[in-house]
């Protein structure tokens, strides 16, 4: 009984690190590519957009830590989370070191690259190891975490990504906006997580 309790109430706090994780990441994400002028007035130029992208990456590899330190990194898919998660936030703060005491680096896209490239395979190999997941689910982590790992892709290979050119009009973005896409995805991620988890607590509270 006490084991049962102890699940419900892990489940409950994961559920509620997923949501947070989400919530903060979509948020954030969405301020910055609705009004880039409102974001960079409150965040100042392109370094410190690049702080706030840091600083949200080493978020999202603390928070997912959690559900690995909620069950003791008790199975194998924790403790990929875990090791994922470590990779996230030593990559998160690499990027945080050049940007703020070296003022910056031309290899800051790899690192930002790394870091999403963990947490893409890392919901990949999640999934694959992961008993009992609603086939939705399954599908959703593994078709965000595939599209997550080529935005990684692209970070690392392209730093500046020409969209279009035309009688000497070019349309490029650089990583960063990459880098925002994914953290969409993640968000995304983590709610669809956090509202599966409840959904799968409620029906099991429902059958006992």
């Amino acid at each position: 009984m006490n084991d049962e309790n102890t699940k419900e109430k892990n489940s409950s706090v994961h559920a509620v690190i997923e949501i947070l994780l989400g919530l903060v990441v979509l948020t954030s994400v969405m301020l910055n590519l609705y009004d880039l002028g409102l974001f960079l007035a409150i965040f100042g130029a392109f370094g410190l957009t690049l702080i706030f992208q840091g600083t949200l990456l080493l978020a999202i590899g603390i928070l997912r830590s959690g559900s690995a330190f909620l069950n003791g990194f008790s199975d194998l898919p924790q403790k990929v989370n875990a090791s994922t998660s470590l990779l996230i936030v030593s990559a998160a703060l690499i990027i945080l070191y050049f940007q703020i005491f070296l003022t910056g680096n031309q290899w800051l896209h790899l690192l930002f690259g790394i870091g999403l490239l963990g947490y893409g395979i890392g919901r990949i190999i999640f999934r694959g190891l992961t008993s009992g997941l609603n086939s939705v689910l399954r599908a959703l982590i593994t078709l965000l975490g595939l599209i997550i790992t080529v935005f990684s892709i692209i970070v690392i290979s392209f730093p500046i990504v020409q969209i279009y050119s035309h009688a000497g009009v070019t349309v490029s973005f650089t990583y960063t906006y990459f880098v925002d896409i994914a953290f969409i995805l993640i968000g995304i991620d983590s709610l669809a997580s956090a509202i599966a988890g409840i959904l799968l607590t409620m029906f099991r509270t429902q059958r006992g």
